[in-house]
């Protein structure tokens, strides 16, 4: 071989090497310019405009980390940054769920990026279905309680009741909360299960739940044997409740369903309890006085009426028995 031939030999090497660099770089500075026509433009308020340029960048930027087996750097994750401020300005959501979509792939365990997602698809995008497949996906990394109970959300509000139940029932199985108990229970009332919902409510507090949830879970079976009008039942988890935490409005209730099961005993008990408190007062001297003169103790009727005459409910009814009463003594 001439040495002429293997001086051209080593130039066309020498421009094959040249033009890869050149590739290599021209990438980089592609995103590099992208990036700052994005400041440009953000900074004249053209959001959508910044948006795409940031997006471009963005693009280039990881095309330029793959040719080079480089790690992601912090230009990847500023450029979503930026993505995500430019979109949000310009309310375009369809970008805007672009861009935090290539955020979650940087954290795919990311709960807070995740809901955030879920919640635009569906509030802003109006695609509840798309939103509950992203769940879903997100879920099959590793199952997480709040992202199915957000599964259970979306299908109610989708109409789904019976995906619904399902989905919700997945979360208490890893997170056991009142609140999902509800949620079911309440999907089985709509779909004229009431039974089921007593049943849910009742294997709940068979978990043997906080306090708290136990209260929250006896009112709740409580409302249930309100609408079907078993008050004895819906007494019985009143009282449950009150038995652990005083509820002025549970008493009030308690007071008015003895007197309406005609059990004045414990009706008068619920009136010590309020006074004791010195809630409802007018309430409870109402029913007071109405026990005693069904009793026919007509001195402590007028006594109680006498207290509340000036009353907005109870004024006139009071007035009324002073009168009456008045004139039979």
């Amino acid at each position: 071989m001439t040495s002429k031939v293997i001086k051209i030999v080593v130039l066309i090497a020498i421009l094959f090497t040249f033009s890869v660099l050149v590739a290599q770089e021209t990438s980089e500075q592609k995103a590099n310019k992208a990036a700052n026509s994005g400041d440009e433009l953000y900074g004249k308020n053209d959001f959508n405009g910044a948006g795409s340029m940031y997006k471009t960048a963005y693009a280039n930027y990881v095309k330029f980390m793959k040719e080079n087996d480089l790690p992601s750097d912090e230009r990847i994750s500023k450029m979503i940054d930026n993505m995500l401020a430019s979109f949000g300005q310009a309310e375009n959501w369809n970008e805007y769920v672009f861009a935090l979509k290539e955020k979650q792939k940087l954290n795919p365990s990311d709960w807070d990026n995740a809901k955030t997602i879920a919640k635009i698809l569906n509030k802003k995008l109006n695609d509840i279905p798309a939103a509950i497949e992203f769940l879903k996906k997100f879920n099959s990394l590793k199952r997480n309680a709040n992202a199915e109970n957000m599964i259970g959300k979306y299908y109610k509000e989708n109409g789904d009741k019976k995906s619904a139940i399902e989905w919700y029932r997945k979360s208490f199985e890893l997170k056991p909360k009142a609140k999902t108990i509800k949620y079911i229970a309440q999907m089985q009332i709509e779909i004229g299960d009431i039974n089921a919902a007593i049943k849910t409510y009742q294997e709940f507090l068979g978990t043997n739940p906080p306090q708290k949830d136990k209260i929250r879970t006896y009112s709740n079976l409580a409302s249930l044997y309100d609408k079907t009008d078993n008050l004895l039942l819906m007494a019985v988890n009143l009282e449950k409740a009150v038995s652990l935490k005083y509820n002025k409005k549970f008493v009030q209730k308690l007071l008015v369903t003895y007197y309406d099961l005609k059990n004045s005993k414990s009706a008068l008990e619920k009136v010590k309890q309020l006074i004791s408190h010195n809630d409802y007062l007018n309430h409870a001297y109402y029913y007071r006085a109405t026990i005693a003169y069904e009793n026919g103790d007509k001195k402590a009727a007028l006594k109680d009426f006498e207290r509340i005459t000036e009353d907005k409910t109870y004024g006139k009814i009071a007035r009324d028995f002073v009168k009456s009463i008045k004139s039979e003594l």
